[in-house]
């Protein structure tokens, strides 16, 4: 009996965008990162002609080591510390120089004014980083508002809120924090004071939208029977009064202030209660409304 040998039928590699005609797979591949997607930076999609200079931004720009390897990046540390100190400042510096081309919008700026008067905090990054960045951390109970705020900021940040331990208060919280950015930084001078921020008339003459006291009421607000309240924390009485004047010179909206275990801004007057959900309630999310019902 004779057999023919058929063979298997040739694979054709087809752009499905242009039709051209590829060798193999991985020529395809490249072909449709190349003429119809670019390399693009999956952190800041910040597009390259080739895949070696895509992965040398990544490995500039994104990663820890600024573009060394780890054991070269210690070998070097050790055997030729003055070396490796100009390297890693020039790698700095055009780590640097990108993140000057990123700018907040508006509406950006004002949710982290507000933010920075509630929950929000801002630093400056670690030991490698020139720039300040921001952190969020909330409740899993209240995860639909950290989600609310990545969704705003995402842009600006490399992971997705996450869900770790918490040493104090629960068991677990959800967090994410910002990339390190010079428009960040400009923020981070204007609320610092000896390293803490610090809330003062040249901040609040800052904030010129709602969104910001939108995010600071859903931060810090709260409603009961009597009134309406903002929790003060650990404010300075200067502060205090400083945050009452504003929300009368600002929002004409009258408070009282109380000290207990912490200070309290209390909204006693509907009439004044009613004047803030006016002013905020287009940008409480859902799972907020209760504080302003």
């Amino acid at each position: 009996m004779c057999y023919i040998d058929m063979g298997r039928p040739k694979q054709i590699f087809e752009c499905n965008i242009c039709h051209e005609i590829l060798k193999n797979n991985k020529t395809l591949e490249t072909h449709i990162r190349k003429e119809h997607t670019g390399y693009k930076c999956k952190f800041c999609e910040k597009e390259f002609k080739t895949s070696n200079a895509l992965g040398g931004h990544i490995n500039l720009m994104h990663t820890t080591n600024k573009g060394l390897q780890p054991k070269k990046e210690q070998l070097l540390r050790n055997k030729n510390p003055e070396k490796f100190k100009k390297m890693h400042k020039h790698a700095m510096e055009k780590r640097e120089a990108w993140r000057n081309d990123i700018k907040l919008t508006k509406y950006q700026t004002q949710f982290i004014l507000g933010g920075l008067l509630g929950d929000a905090s801002i630093n400056m990054g670690n030991s490698r980083s020139l720039n300040a960045r921001l952190s969020f951390k909330h409740s899993l109970k209240q995860y639909d508002y950290c989600m609310w705020k990545y969704e705003i900021l995402k842009n600006i940040v490399l992971t997705q809120p996450k869900i770790e331990k918490n040493g104090g208060y629960g068991e677990n919280l959800a967090t994410f924090s910002t990339m390190s950015l010079p428009c960040l930084t400009e923020i981070y001078k204007l609320s610092k004071r000896n390293n803490e921020t610090t809330i003062t008339q040249e901040f609040l003459n800052e904030i010129n939208d709602t969104i910001a006291l939108a995010t600071w009421f859903m931060d810090d607000g709260s409603r009961n029977e009597k009134n309406v309240q903002i929790s003060l924390g650990n404010r300075s009485i200067e502060e205090v009064w400083i945050l009452k004047d504003w929300m009368m010179k600002k929002w004409n909206i009258e408070t009282k202030v109380y000290e207990s275990k912490e200070f309290v801004m209390a909204i006693t007057k509907q009439s004044e209660s009613l004047k803030l959900k006016k002013l905020i309630e287009n940008h409480v999310i859902n799972s907020m409304k209760y504080k302003i019902q």
